[in-house]
């Protein structure tokens, strides 16, 4: 995905030496045998940073209550997704209790690197809040003193999640994968039928002035 290579190129560039540990597209095991992905997780004494990207273009609307949220991409096709905040505070709530530490010493953010406009009453968490644009705020969570936690909790934290890791084959990672793809097919409704369509009455037109 180009959002998730663009978040994860700007968080290597700033957190890839020393003891921080940098997770893309992450997939493990939780203690209920189930597994969860996640687009990118920072381990580091600066803090624990949980990342659900984004790159979407067009209008966002939903409250930052609903399950799902309508999304209309440039071509005007509207479809369902989920809401993300939803999703990034289920995948802190599985690092919290991988890491057995309390939620609220993992921070959580949301970014969109798309130029989607949000509506509703999410865009009054747009920016310093829970929604970020682009990849920006990284900086600033390089600037963070290291004070979060110490070398060797950063040390422990890394063990266990690699630990974790090691214990998911492709074969699961795959399913998982495959999971989310069927979800995003039912909730995008006719978007691709749209297409079809469109490139249908193209080569008809086509095929008209060529005749």
């Amino acid at each position: 995905m180009i959002g998730e290579r663009i978040v994860s190129h700007k968080l290597l560039f700033y957190f890839y030496f020393g003891s921080s540990k940098v997770c893309n597209d992450i997939t493990f095991l939780t203690k209920s045998g189930n597994t969860t992905q996640i687009d990118h997780l920072v381990v580091s004494r600066k803090g624990i940073f949980c990342i659900e990207t984004k790159n979407l273009n067009g209008v966002i609307k939903g409250n930052k209550d609903d399950q799902y949220w309508s999304y209309k991409n440039v071509l005007g096709n509207t479809s369902k997704i989920y809401n993300p905040l939803f999703q990034n505070a289920s995948h802190v709530r599985h690092v919290s209790s991988l890491l057995g530490i309390s939620q609220e010493r993992i921070e959580r953010f949301v970014t969109n690197v798309g130029k989607a406009k949000l509506k509703s009453d999410i865009y009054k968490f747009f920016g310093p809040n829970l929604i970020k644009s682009g990849t920006g705020f990284i900086f600033n969570l390089w600037l963070k003193p290291k004070s979060a936690f110490s070398a060797e909790e950063v040390k422990e934290f890394c063990e266990i999640i690699n630990e974790r890791v090691k214990n998911i084959d492709q074969d699961t990672k795959n399913n998982h994968v495959n999971y989310v793809k069927r979800i995003n097919k039912k909730n995008s409704g006719g978007s691709r039928q749209y297409i079809y369509w469109s490139m249908g009455i193209i080569l008809v037109v086509m095929a008209f002035w060529l005749i």
